[in-house]
């Protein structure tokens, strides 16, 4: 059964909540389902272990059933082999028994200093387990047909509309009354300086934050209301402001948790395909924490493309790049616009807004205070103030 689960979607689910659960949430991994179908799983084994022992045991020791330390001396063999693997726990057995057997005959005063040691010795020399070591079962993308393009629509209505959106925290409303749409294949710039309620705009359009008000419609379908996993299953992707990727993971994997879980009817571009497209086709099997800073968004914008999204919301996706990482960096969304992807960013790279947006919306103060052409609103006096501060300031 654990291996059938390990070798499951489910199973990889498990292991990206485990690593960061909100870009699982965001990969359209439903956390609270997976978690409570797992404890539902382990405590049913657990009842009909019960069920098998009571009437071999016929009594229970205060000693045995209540010691936490034999709970820990479980945990430690587990984190020996290796607690995120089928086998692991079954290599830590034998060695951490036999060493157990002898500290209590050698040191029956000191087991537990000896043994919160060991904890520690294992927890910074082998984090993953001796099974770890050799990164056995992991997921691999297969090779699949040669990329579509990302899906297009010939709707005149927006595929995006945002309708009165506000959103407060306590006394503070970080975004008041902003309202927009966005059409199918656009790149909508939102700038403006910071602490102005962008990336809080984005957090309501995503499901990582429920608006105070207003109205969010994604092709048609009210979003106000629905979780992160529910709209990324709906074709609604994002990247984050500070890189959110699932370290403990490997590239490949990364990619595969959000392509398992999408329901969107976008483009059919393989996993290996959206890798090649971002430039991490050679670092399939590399663990994300491995990566540097740039491979990281890469990492995440492919992780978002996996979803078949239609819209791809990214926050500040080009900030922190040297300049030859920058012009690479616009170069690959012109290609997705290209592709008829619909994006919405959150930038402050100005030289980003002019070459990728068609059209601009600057917040401050949680308000809309302009919006039209990137030259037209980087002219506009009130955002030059917003920016710069008045004359008098």
């Amino acid at each position: 059964m654990g291996w059938l689960l390990g070798r499951s979607r489910y199973g990889l689910a498990l292991r990206a909540i485990g690593a960061d659960e909100t870009a699982a949430s965001h990969s359209g991994i439903d956390a609270t389902r997976v978690k409570l179908g797992v404890f539902v799983l382990s405590a049913t084994f657990m009842a009909m272990t019960g069920a098998v022992m009571a009437p071999r045991w016929t009594y229970i020791d205060p000693a045995i059933a209540f010691n936490p330390t034999i709970s820990f001396q479980v945990v430690i063999m587990a984190l020996l082999g290796g607690a995120g693997s089928l086998f692991g726990p079954v290599l830590g057995v034998v060695p951490l028994v036999l060493l157990f057997e002898v500290l209590t005959a050698t040191l029956p005063n000191h087991f537990s200093i000896v043994l919160g040691v060991i904890f520690v010795l294992i927890v910074l020399a082998l984090p993953n387990g001796v099974i770890g070591l050799f990164r056995t079962g992991r997921w691999r993308i297969p090779v699949g047909s040669p990329a579509a393009a990302f899906a297009r629509t010939m709707n005149k209505a927006p595929l995006l509309a945002v309708e009165g959106v506000s959103k407060s925290f306590s006394g503070l409303r970080a975004v008041d009354g902003v309202s927009f749409t966005v059409a199918a294949g656009e790149i909508i710039g939102i700038i403006g300086p910071n602490g102005s309620g962008k990336t809080t705009l984005l957090n309501t359009l995503s499901g990582a934050l429920k608006p105070s008000s207003g109205t969010i419609r994604f092709s048609g379908t009210v979003l106000t209301g629905l979780r992160a996993y529910q709209i990324a299953r709906l074709g609604l992707a994002r990247t984050f402001q500070l890189v959110r990727v699932m370290p403990d993971l490997t590239v490949a994997e990364n990619v595969a948790a959000a392509r398992l879980f999408s329901t969107s009817d976008g483009s059919d571009t393989t996993g290996r395909e959206l890798l090649d497209l971002v430039g991490l086709g050679t670092m399939h099997e590399t663990l994300a924490r491995e990566l540097t800073y740039i491979d990281q968004k890469r990492l995440e914008l492919a992780r978002a493309l996996a979803l078949r999204p239609r819209l791809v919301l990214l926050d500040e996706w080009l900030a922190g790049l040297n300049p030859s990482e920058l012009e690479t960096g616009i170069a690959l969304i012109a290609k997705l616009r290209e592709r008829g992807l619909t994006i919405i960013m959150v930038e402050h790279v100005m030289d980003a807004i002019r070459a990728l947006c068609g059209h601009c919306i600057v917040m401050n103060a949680g308000r809309v205070i302009a919006r039209g052409a990137p030259d037209e609103v980087l002219a506009d006096p009130k955002v030059v103030a917003a920016y710069l501060g008045d004359d008098d300031a």
